[in-house]
């Protein structure tokens, strides 16, 4: 209406006024309604409609009747007559409104929509209801959420939005939520068929309309927060995991060691883009694989710490070790006089001990010790006799070491074995007699620590990968603990070279027996048995080193098969199409898997940031978005929230 003429019809309706005398009830209520309708634009409406869930109508009408209740007990006090009461400014200024937004909604049906969209998004509670929609692992996930918080803003938009009593009202809110459900729960697919057709665009232009809104770098975290946040691994989950590997001593991890499968398949993808991708992630599977041995070799080395050599040059360090001690330890307490015992001379008389007399005098006569030889020479004429014949007790342990040999040679034979054991046995029995001399104890205690030692290195520590643990935890078990633990401590230097030299024999041999100690039930109680809790350590970061090497396998580009099985774009970004056979989806979806909608830019930065340490990849994953991108992806999440009551309360208004 042109100024002019409402002007004109403002007069006239004074006029009347004058003439009739001045409204009440009902008419001025209406009257006064018009007035404050023309206050409030059409677009502030709209937008506090879809804020308060359609019932902006209802509050302002509520404060219109206050004010007039207020207005009233006024104008009693004054001695004047109120115009109409709270009811009528309640029912008038409720009319009003509804006919308002009718009338602008039908003129301009889109700018209504949205400006209550808007509104929505900002209203009570929207903000968590977008950030829990937003959380959802999954696009299932999502769908039930956002079905959730539709079904709950729907049914307060439809009572909302609905007229007349109480029934009616709880009409318009069951139809509210029912509306709000099905609205709220196909919004996420939509959404995500949105941001798929985005990606394809955005891909066709090279990115330029990515970049505006956070760039490859924003889009590429987004995806591998994506895929962690499916897996299941957070910042401290990261952290957590990091830690723990690096403590089993395994070489560092990158961050798709710490992560789960949807990572991985990222990354793998990543790899089959062009460009930086490729020249990052190609042949890393044999880069890891190379190293590997010298990975295990390291963290099987701290298996016995003090000791940085071989058991080949410890074994034989301690066997001149155990000479030098002998010579000087011995060198006195072998000239101590005995007499001989019966267990000596009964090993002695026959012609099996004559003939370790012989190899005893071969043997002292070689170190130029003529007084044994002067002995032995009495004993191999007889002059002997029980408990009357004085001998040193070096003359005694050399026998001792000469029918220890010579059972050990015929042991050799299958046909001497009987024969063999029966000398042991005499070698046993004159050891007997030599505990029964006080002087030479401390070094027979010393010369038993060094072979003890020997034998640990030599024949208990290789055993660990032959022997089952029923057969080997005895075998070791059965050292005596002495005071320095010396055979104990050899068996662990013994059976750390059996893992160094299978480590160094190549990748494929160390990968058997990487395969060995982590799997194998036998070794990993061997393992315990000898080195406790540094056992299960051990084990450990050899786990790790083999899964750092399965990883680098799975992403390398130049290995395996690539298969539809590994594309993890199509349930990363795509999975809405995964439901749709329509002619024609066909080619589109198997394009979408192939990988389509990931630039060569993302797949480079995405490789580079999986195989960066977790914590680089971690504070690159947790940097500030872009403030466009940032806005945008709140934008849309809070309008996506918002369109649930505004598009269900549209369907139920009632006129």
């Amino acid at each position: 209406m042109d100024p002019r003429e409402e002007l004109a019809a403002l007069r006239r309706l004074k006029e009347l006024e004058a003439k009739a005398g001045p409204l009440t009830g009902r008419p001025a209520a209406d009257r006064d309604a018009k007035r404050r309708l023309k206050s409030t634009p059409d677009q502030l409406r709209a937008f506090s409609k879809g804020t308060t869930f359609g019932f902006s109508d209802e509050i302002d009408a509520a404060g219109a009747a206050v004010e007039t209740g207020f207005g009233n007990l006024f104008k009693r006090a004054t001695g004047q007559k109120p115009a109409y009461g709270m009811g009528d400014a309640y029912g008038a200024v409720m009319d009003a409104n509804k006919n308002a937004d009718n009338l602008f909604a039908e003129k301009h049906p889109v700018q209504n929509i949205a400006l209550q969209v808007a509104g929505g998004a900002v209203g009570p509670g929207m903000a968590s209801a977008a950030r829990w929609v937003g959380g959802a692992r999954s696009l299932g996930s999502a769908t039930l959420r956002s079905g959730a918080v539709g079904a709950v803003t729907g049914a307060v938009a439809g009572a909302g939005n609905a007229s007349g009593d109480v029934g009616e009202r709880a009409s318009g809110a069951g139809r509210g939520a029912v509306m709000g459900a099905v609205i709220g729960g196909a919004l996420p697919a939509a959404g995500r068929a949105a941001q798929t057709g985005g990606r394809m665009v955005d891909n066709a232009t090279g990115g330029r309309i990515g970049t505006l809104f956070g760039g490859h770098e924003a889009r590429a975290v987004q995806r591998l927060s994506e895929a962690l946040r499916a897996d299941g691994v957070d910042a401290p989950t990261i952290t957590r995991l990091t830690r723990e590997w690096v403590a089993t001593g395994a070489p560092p991890p990158n961050l798709m060691n710490v992560a789960g499968q949807n990572t991985k398949k990222l990354v793998r993808l990543a790899g089959m883009k062009e460009g930086d991708a490729t020249n990052t992630l190609a042949g890393i599977g044999g880069r890891y694989r190379e190293n590997m041995p010298d990975a295990a070799r390291r963290v099987a080395m701290p298996l016995a710490p003090g000791e940085a050599r071989g058991a080949p040059q410890v074994a034989l360090a301690a066997r001149e070790g155990r000479e030098v001690a002998a010579e000087n330890a011995y060198r006195g307490p072998y000239r101590e006089q005995t007499l001989m015992e019966p267990e000596t001379s009964s090993a002695l008389r026959d012609n099996a001990g004559r003939a370790a007399i012989r190899r005893a005098r071969s043997a002292a006569e070689a170190r130029r010790n003529y007084d044994q030889v002067q002995e032995l020479d009495g004993l191999l004429a007889g002059d002997f006799e029980d408990g009357t014949t004085p001998i040193m007790a070096g003359t005694v342990d050399r026998l001792r070491i000469a029918m220890r040999n010579r059972a050990e040679d015929l042991g050799q034979r299958p046909a001497s074995r009987d024969i063999a054991g029966g000398l042991r046995d005499r070698a046993a029995d004159i050891d007997n007699s030599l505990d029964r001399i006080p002087g030479i104890q401390p070094a027979r205690g010393n010369y038993r620590a060094h072979s003890e030692f020997i034998d640990g290195v030599e024949n208990v520590g290789p055993n660990i990968f032959k022997q089952s643990a029923d057969e080997f935890a005895p075998q070791f078990e059965a050292i005596q603990p002495t005071a320095m633990n010396a055979g104990r401590e050899g068996a662990r230097i013994g059976a750390r070279q059996v893992l160094t030299d299978a480590f160094g024999q190549g990748p494929r041999q160390t990968r058997t027996m990487i395969d060995k100690v982590a799997d194998g039930a036998d070794p990993a109680r061997n393992l315990r048995s000898l080195f406790g809790e540094r056992a299960d350590g051990f084990i450990a970061a050899v786990r790790n080193i083999r899964r750092a090497a399965n990883d680098a396998n799975f992403v390398d580009p130049t290995l395996g098969a690539k298969t539809s099985n590994v594309q993890a774009d199509a349930q990363a970004a795509n999975d809405v199409l995964g439901v749709l056979t329509g002619q024609g989806l066909g080619v589109l979806i198997q394009k979408l898997r192939g990988g389509l909608t990931l630039t060569n830019e993302e797949a480079a930065i995405i490789a580079q940031i999986a195989t960066d340490l977790p914590t680089n990849a971690a504070a690159r994953l947790a940097a500030p978005r872009a403030a466009g991108r940032q806005l945008t992806g709140n934008l849309f999440r809070r309008a996506g929230v918002g369109a649930t009551p505004a598009l269900a309360s549209s369907g139920t208004a009632q006129n």
